[in-house]
């Protein structure tokens, strides 16, 4: 199952390094992407379960993103909320759900909109930390990986 390899292969990997280009790339792109986006944005530092992001977008019509667990390995705090926002966005946008399929189609809508040089992070960062997720229950300790 594909799920389950990208599972296996995010755990064995080790961090890789950006170079300044796709570090600038990959920034610009969220802020590309988040600026429409946030009129429409409500943070809460509690985790945020997909059912109550739904519920609060169909009640709302905003999106509600967590700041819990913010670190990460390139970003601010302040900008992995943004590629949060960015990227819940796209769930809604694709209507494929939050599991594998969803994540899937989200990882697909990124990489129409993002630098070539940047497809590798959006992989790490949507396809291999959600199959992880999947299939340990756990997020994994972010990292950025090249497999």
């Amino acid at each position: 199952m594909q799920q389950q390899s990208m599972a296996v292969e995010y755990a064995l990997a080790s961090p890789a390094e950006l170079t300044a280009n796709e570090l600038s790339a990959f920034i610009g792109w969220i802020g590309d992407g988040y600026r429409p986006l946030a009129s429409i944005v409500d943070t809460t530092e509690a985790d945020v379960l997909p059912e109550e992001f739904m519920a609060h977008w169909r009640h709302n019509r905003r999106l509600l993103i967590s700041s819990a667990h913010s670190e990460h390995p390139v970003l601010t705090p302040a900008q992995n909320v943004e590629f949060r926002a960015l990227h819940d966005h796209h769930h809604l946008l694709t209507a494929a759900g939050f599991g594998w399929a969803g994540e899937l189609a989200t990882y697909h809508l990124a990489c129409a909109t993002a630098p070539e040089m940047i497809h590798w992070i959006l992989r790490s960062e949507i396809l291999l930390q959600a199959a992880y997720k999947l299939e340990t229950g756990e997020f994994a300790e972010q990292k950025l990986v090249r497999v």
